[in-house]
């Protein structure tokens, strides 16, 4: 068996001949990946591990990654177990307190015009749950909810209110104030939304709304899903009310049934809420400095629950950089590097602080030298006339930016903007302004550069792999490797 000072005498020389070998012909994307590149991996191994994580999902009882669910457990092994594969050191699953929801069986009735109906509905996330019998109350519509149309429905207590929810579409055009840079050859994003269903904007003022004025129940009519969709569950209630969500067709029905006549309603949200874990997945591999004073960080990271595209796509990407660096010993790093794939972003956890993170540890101490934070490589779909269109383009990006740090004020656009040409990200626009998980990092101080792009299934059971953007996994991978490497010199 090799001694230690052996293997890695061996595996640095074999990083040198990787490095010193003649540039690689270009790859069938047209993108030269350089001298190491054969040792990134592939596309077919990254659509492998998009479809073997969202699997873990997708038959289960909620059809994805729920926190707290087993499904959600078993992703967090899943990476876990990849990170040990390819020889990440300091492997390990990071606890985190998490409140849990878990409906048990849910159905929305309705008398109306002399006949009773069954309505498709779907539960939303951590609403109040009803007796098992459900709660019966006439229903009553109020628009998109605002103080006018709730007065001019009249009194609504002891009813069930019928609300219109709308997500007003992000557009590339008002991201422009704070657009540093595009990539974009074929204009593709003239005129293109960068966001299609998020944010809601009246699901918590007119959940709250309803609970102040009597109501025993909450309807939202999901308007901005394609029109048979009925799910939108990544938005929370505060556990006041019983809520369900039904489709943009159902909604319609509902509403032309008010129209001529009295609606009762029967529904019913039963279940169980519950205290436990989620589970960080961890990963590290040293830099030349650790285990000492002088050891910093470079954080990579993602979420591992969800479903295929938000969010197996940001998480294949990040175990395809823990395999790539792991190929390459300490030596040729000034940084440690730090993987982590975080539980229960479409959940309730505990923040940062109020528990043992290392991440937020590292953070705090000042010593993450930058954060890249993976999410989305979504392929784009429209909904026209209540139904998915394929527009056979990726969704549109934002790579999130770090420039207003007094000692970092503006190196991380150049590395950005040049990765993001040289591995012709399509369609991506660098952004002074954070969404998503980035978000915590550029709070914190910390330099970051962020990945996230949108797609008009997600937070639904329509995210299915399809829906990722697979030829593009590889080139993101490529990207953010280059950039790992320039801030590790650099910074």
């Amino acid at each position: 068996m090799k001694t230690r000072a052996a293997f890695v005498i061996a595996a640095f020389s074999m990083s040198l001949i990787a490095f010193s070998a003649a540039p690689q012909i270009a790859a069938a994307d047209g993108i030269d990946y350089g001298p190491a590149g054969g040792l990134l991996p592939s596309t077919a191994e990254m659509t492998q591990w998009v479809d073997q994580l969202s699997a873990l999902g997708i038959h289960s009882r909620y059809g994805y990654r729920m926190p707290g669910t087993v499904p959600d457990t078993k992703g967090s092994y899943y990476v876990l177990n990849k990170f040990k594969e390819f020889g990440l050191q300091d492997t390990f699953l990071e606890p985190v307190p998490a409140t849990f929801s878990f409906p048990d069986s849910w159905g929305l009735q309705i008398r109306a015009n002399g006949k009773n109906q069954n309505i498709g509905s779907y539960f939303l996330r951590y609403a109040a749950f009803t007796p098992p019998q459900g709660i019966k109350a006439p229903l009553v519509y109020v628009g998109k909810g605002s103080e006018a149309e709730f007065n001019a429905a009249g009194d609504v207590s002891g009813k069930i209110v019928l609300v219109d929810i709308i997500a007003p579409p992000i557009t590339v055009a008002s991201l422009a104030p704070a657009t540093l840079f595009k990539y974009d050859p074929a204009n593709t994003l003239a005129g293109e939304n960068a966001t299609e269903n998020w944010p809601p904007t009246n699901f918590d003022s007119t959940y709250a709304l309803a609970g102040q004025r009597g109501a025993v129940g909450y309807i939202a009519v999901i308007t901005f899903m394609a029109r048979n969709n009925d799910q939108y569950l990544h938005w929370y209630a505060d556990g006041s009310l019983p809520g369900l969500s039904v489709s943009p067709a159902d909604g319609d029905y509902l509403k032309s049934l008010l129209s001529s006549g009295p609606v009762e309603t029967t529904m019913r949200l039963h279940g169980k809420a519950e205290s436990g874990v989620i589970y960080n997945a961890y990963g590290m591999l040293p830099g030349k400095n650790y285990g000492t004073a002088a050891d910093r960080f470079i954080v990579v990271q993602t979420h591992h629950d969800g479903w295929a595209s938000n969010e197996a796509s940001g998480t294949s990407v990040v175990l395809a950089l823990a395999k790539y660096f792991a190929q390459f010993p300490k030596e040729t790093r000034e940084k440690s590097i730090v993987f982590v794939a975080m539980g229960s972003h479409f959940g309730k956890k505990a923040d940062w602080s109020e528990y043992d993170d290392l991440a937020y540890r590292l953070a705090t101490q000042g010593k993450v030298k930058c954060a890249f934070v993976l999410e989305m490589i979504g392929k784009q779909y429209k909904i026209i006339n209540g139904e998915y269109v394929d527009t056979g383009m990726v969704s549109p990006r934002g790579i999130m930016i770090t420039v207003a740090k007094p000692s970092y004020p503006s190196p991380l656009i150049g590395i950005a903007a040049a990765a993001v040409t040289k591995y012709q990200l399509d369609r991506t626009m660098g952004l002074a302004i954070f969404f998503g998980e980035s978000q915590r990092w550029n709070a914190l101080g910390v330099p970051t550069i962020g990945h996230i792009s949108q797609n008009a299934g997600q937070f639904s059971s329509d995210d299915t792999p399809e829906t990722v953007m697979f030829d593009a996994l590889r080139p993101t991978a490529g990207a953010f490797a280059e950039m790992i490497q320039a801030v590790d010199a650099s910074f």
